[in-house]
């Protein structure tokens, strides 16, 4: 009998660090189908620890990944909206109808279910030139439990070509995140229209904007806004604007991108708050960090806790970029 409950137990922890690990999976990839857990991860650490909160290294209003130094910003003063709002939309109408930009793309995700948790990290860089752009993702978990086989570790990339009508994705597990490098000769590239690439993936964040600009009129979906609050940064004055939205102004985009798998149903967002780091000399985002806490179902459990941590740091903002598609 000690045998049959032990052998019980074992089967009913690995059933809730399974339900942890596929709903870590569509959280942070929003893919449908790529699903290549790979075999080479050079440079990963494992850690026999399971993180339960947000990693210390990615906090909101901190710098993430800024090794490769920054963009200077000492261009000519220019004279911007004094309001917030206005402000956020001058600063996004910069970024998708200006010449490009550059920005390194951080995300964590830490999913709970059933006193389990399981956290999973993507970092990359994004660019855009005009109308075309590029991502590029690295993804890894250091979870070692019991299901670690469901927790994604691969090298992904999306390009749109606007020009052309084409969006390319390619994946590989042959990768190392630290090094930044990849073999997609032993992964898969696929091409297709625009529009079908955005039926897989929901969201391409090189190519539009899934968030709304914050809305304070109508009182039944009013936003929390807040002022600007001055930040200096490397002798670089920022105004900092955190917005809190009403959850009836969260697109289903939104919703979708978290689901696009179909291992998780039935999203409800709990809260999602947005912090812009603007520059208060000419206009120019200079990060934005979004966090996402929701609920969600799939087929072994009801309510998994997730709390989505996004943060792009934006360099060479209304700048040309050359887009180099990975081979």
């Amino acid at each position: 009998m000690k045998f049959k409950r032990f052998r019980y137990n074992l089967i009913t922890i690995g059933l809730v660090a399974i339900i942890a690990c596929c709903v870590a999976l569509p959280l942070v990839t929003g893919g449908s189908s790529d699903i290549n857990q790979g075999t080479s991860i050079e440079d990963s650490v494992v850690d026999d620890t399971v993180m339960d909160e947000i990693p210390e290294d990615i906090v909101p209003g901190e710098d993430v990944d800024d090794e490769e130094g920054e963009e200077e910003e000492d261009e000519e003063e220019v004279e911007i909206p004094s309001s917030p709002i206005e402000l956020i939309e001058y600063s996004f109408n910069m970024l998708y109808q200006g010449k490009g930009f550059e920005a390194d793309y951080n995300q964590t995700v830490v999913n709970l279910a059933m006193g389990i948790a399981v956290t999973q990290s993507c970092t990359g860089k994004i660019f855009r030139n005009g109308k075309d752009s590029l991502q590029e993702n690295y993804f890894w978990s250091t979870y070692t439990g019991i299901g670690s086989d469901q927790v994604k570790n691969y090298y992904q990339y999306f390009n749109v070509d606007r020009t052309n009508n084409t969006f390319s994705s390619g994946t590989t597990g042959d990768y190392s995140k630290d090094k930044k490098t990849y073999n997609l000769a032993n992964g898969s590239i696929s091409q297709s229209s625009i529009k079908e690439g955005y039926d897989k993936y929901v969201i391409l964040l090189g190519d539009e904007n899934p968030l709304p600009v914050p809305q304070t009129k109508n009182k039944s979906r009013k936003d929390s806004v807040s002022d600007p609050v001055e930040v200096e940064e490397k002798n670089v004055l920022y105004y900092d604007i955190e917005v809190t939205y009403n959850l009836k102004n969260v697109p289903d985009a939104m919703k979708n991108y978290y689901g696009s798998t179909g291992q998780l149903t039935n999203i409800r967002y709990n809260s999602l708050t947005v912090i812009f780091r603007i520059n208060a000399q000419n206009g120019k985002m200079k990060k934005i960090t979004r966090i996402e806490k929701m609920l969600g179902d799939n087929a072994l459990a009801k309510n998994v806790d997730s709390t989505s941590t996004t943060i792009m740091t934006f360099k060479n903002v209304d700048k040309e970029q050359t887009i180099v598609i990975p081979q």
